[in-house]
């Protein structure tokens, strides 16, 4: 079993704790994803663009709860290949996809993040999301 495996695996043990939900148990179920995504991006080669994650939303505030979306933004540096960058980022999305969470998603280079354009994009989630981010570690 991959890493990105086990840790989808944790992940979806703390889906079927009993009890009422909890600032703790949002905390511990955002840490579960956290790992999983991780490890997706690692094994994804996130590392070799140059690239890193943003979580975005609730997701970026630390309040997921079991079945909440995901909000990630993929950042990349401008000189990375589209064509490497498009093979991370679909080694990222599509496990995400598959496990049945939803996902919105972006892949940007941090100039198209900074722009005014993308922050106040109306036809994305992501772009409306941006101003309550963090790096996904």
């Amino acid at each position: 079993m991959s890493t990105a495996a086990a840790r989808l695996a944790d992940r979806h043990a703390l889906t079927s704790l009993a009890g009422p939900p909890s600032a703790v148990r949002r905390v511990a179920f955002t840490d579960a994803t956290d790992d999983w995504v991780a490890a997706l991006a690692v094994e994804a080669g996130i590392e070799s663009i140059g690239g890193t994650l943003l979580a975005v939303g609730g997701y970026g505030r630390r309040q997921l709860a079991p079945f909440s979306d995901l909000d990630l933004v993929l950042l990349h540096p401008n000189d990375a290949s589209s064509a490497e960058v498009a093979g991370v980022a679909d080694r990222i999305w599509y496990p995400i996809w598959d496990s049945g969470i939803a996902l919105d998603h972006a892949v940007r280079t941090l100039p198209e993040t900074r722009s005014e354009q993308c922050v106040t994009r109306r036809d994305s989630d992501i772009g409306t999301d941006l101003p309550q981010f963090r790096r996904h570690r």
